[in-house]
């Protein structure tokens, strides 16, 4: 190694401890001060002998599309320098993946204005057309690996803005776009009878430590939202209760998306009304959903006969939604006043909970529970069971 590699060693090491931030398994890096000295420490760093190579242009692809492009390169030994520019096209901005094999220590690297250090050898970086259209991917070998070959792998992705309005999506059909602006982006669904949608985020390069994630929204036929916004990720998925008909979901997340969904099929019945109630035998288990943009008007009605004066426990469960959501409500027969009622008891913070119950005695007669959800949760989606013993 030279006396000058070495100089410019020494200066790294002391201008960047404490002030790079590694990416910690692919979270992309950032710097937050001392960037003046950082330039000018990696001007002095392209003056070492570099390895310079052709530029990686992104492939072509259509609104909505992503593509990319993988090149894969050996970091000479007798070079200090790893140089290759990027090349953004049109894109409104394209994501970089790179992945360094035989290294030791740390990485640093330089991309555009953007400077990272990587404990594990790979990295990710946004390049923006606000840096410019051509911007340059620079690597420094570590010193201690002085004679020896890198592998390095660049993988660029790249995506078109997609024009906002309506399109038809069916399920299991990725729906992939990059939303700029306040355009609204509308995907038409057919819901074939009652039961849940499920959203299924894409996979996105540039969201590596926590995965895909996208932000949707459920509107009902005439655009109007039913549901507050939701965020989808692989952990953690947004599930909207819905009736048979036409619906829309709104992608409300700013940037590349990607996401599909699944139907749920629920065989549900028409005991909207107290007269229509569904008659329910103790032991027995029924079950149904609470729709999004459904409210205490949209309840269901269930019919319970005693034969003689017992206590009865009353419990359901959920298994979309929150017991916060929904109540149950126990009704004597000739009577609009509940004799009693199943409700979530108060709790501050805590997880979701499942499940709920309530014991009460009960005549001689006939009885109807109302499962519905108040106004004020009008957006939330519920699907439940219920049973009495």
């Amino acid at each position: 190694m030279t006396k000058k590699m070495i100089k410019v060693w020494a200066g790294i090491f002391m201008l960047l401890a404490g002030i790079f931030v590694g990416n910690m398994g692919g979270v992309q890096a950032s710097i937050t001060e001392d960037i003046a000295a950082l330039t000018n420490m990696w001007k002095r760093i392209e003056k070492l002998p570099t390895q310079a190579e052709e530029m990686i242009n992104p492939v072509v692809v259509r609104p909505g599309e992503q593509a990319s492009v993988l090149k894969t390169y050996t970091f000479g030994g007798e070079t200090s320098v790893f140089s290759a520019p990027i090349h953004l096209g049109s894109s409104p901005e394209v994501f970089l993946k790179v992945a360094v094999q035989g290294f030791s220590g740390n990485i640093f690297a330089k991309v555009g204005e953007a400077m990272v250090q990587s404990s594990n050898g790979e990295f990710f970086v946004t390049c923006r057309q606000s840096g410019g259209n051509e911007q340059k991917l620079l690597i420094l070998k570590n010193a201690a690996d002085s004679g020896k070959s890198y592998t390095i792998s660049v993988t660029l992705y790249r995506y078109e803005v997609t024009p906002p309005g309506k399109v038809s999506l069916k399920a299991g059909e990725w729906a992939k776009g990059y939303k700029e602006g306040n355009g609204e982006y509308l995907y038409k669904i057919k819901a074939p009878s009652d039961g849940v949608i499920e959203i299924e985020p894409g996979t996105d390069v540039n969201r590596s430590s926590g995965g895909a994630l996208v932000k949707t929204m459920l509107l009902n036929s005439k655009c109007k939202a039913v549901s507050d916004e939701s965020y989808s990720n692989e952990d953690d998925r947004a599930k909207y209760c819905v009736r048979k008909g036409t619906w829309y979901i709104k992608v409300t997340d700013s940037g590349l998306f990607q996401f599909r969904y699944r139907f749920t099929k629920m065989k549900t019945s028409k005991n909207v009304k107290q007269s229509k109630a569904v008659s329910v035998k103790r032991g027995k288990t029924v079950k149904g959903i609470l729709a999004a943009g459904e409210g205490e008007k949209n309840g269901r009605w269930y019919k319970i006969v005693l034969p003689k004066t017992k206590k009865v426990t009353v419990s359901t469960e959920v298994s979309v939604g929150d017991i916060n959501d929904y109540s149950v409500y126990i009704y004597k027969k000739g009577s609009s006043k509940p004799v009693s009622a199943v409700t979530a008891p108060i709790r501050f913070g805590g997880s979701v909970k499942h499940s709920m119950s309530k014991k009460c005695s009960l005549e001689k007669g006939t009885y109807y529970m109302k499962v519905f959800k108040r106004n004020d949760y009008k957006k939330s989606s519920v699907q439940y069971s219920i049973k009495w013993k």
